[in-house]
């Protein structure tokens, strides 16, 4: 909650245990927290040199994430599949983020299609039922298919085995709470509800709020 007051902390706990990875573990979220991003993607380094784990792998992959690396975050989480090919938060960020934002040209796009399509075929054939709940809710709250759009194709058929998918996952999360599906209604007006985080000021309202706005 007081990050500036929390950054000095782990400094020194990095000074006086450097060979410890929570140490390292430690600055790297503080850092984070209060926006020092080199400091926090460098503790985040030393701490996955110290920790050769796959989920310090991964989470030196959300780092580099966050600061735009793709190149490197997908590096990282390759990393962390060498070590437990059935690391399920490795392989989702391998399946949903592009080896490069902005695709160079026809190839490239084909190969991000590929890949994505590689990945979801393998997620589908997974034992979803029989996983852990927080292992999909790592997966899950890493990344949509954000990245797909770009392509600028409709994939509807794709986009239909996607949210199958995914509603096989949140089965598994939920699965004390599910509700059974429902019926569609067929005597009155069709109800479509919109959930997002970026209803509010944000680059994604701005360009489409009008969709469902022009609803009536």
């Amino acid at each position: 909650a007081q990050p500036a007051l929390a950054l000095p902390v782990w400094r020194e706990a990095t000074r006086v245990a450097a060979e410890q990875p929570r140490a390292w573990d430690g600055l790297a979220r503080a850092a984070k927290t209060a926006r020092a991003s080199d400091e926090a993607l460098a503790a985040r380094r030393r701490a996955t040199e110290l920790d050769d784990t796959p989920p310090a792998w991964v989470l030196l992959g959300m780092e580099e994430l966050r600061l735009g690396d793709l190149g490197q975050a997908r590096a990282a989480f390759s990393a962390a599949l060498a070590r437990d090919p059935d690391c399920m938060t490795a392989r989702w960020g391998l399946f949903q983020y592009p080896r490069e934002v902005v695709h160079r040209d026809a190839a490239a796009m084909a190969q991000f299609r590929a890949e994505w399509l590689e990945g979801l075929s393998w997620f589908e054939a997974a034992p979803i039922e029989a996983t852990a709940a927080e292992q999909l809710v790592g997966c899950i709250t890493m990344s949509t298919e954000f990245y797909l759009h770009y392509l600028g194709e409709p994939l509807l058929a794709e986009q239909r085995r996607y949210g199958a998918l995914l509603e096989r996952m949140m089965a598994v999360v939920v699965r004390d709470r599910a509700v059974p599906p429902r019926r569609p209604r067929t005597d009155a007006r069709r109800r479509i509800g919109f959930c997002s985080a970026f209803l509010r000021t944000h680059t994604v309202t701005k360009l489409f709020a009008s969709l469902p706005l022009a609803l009536d």
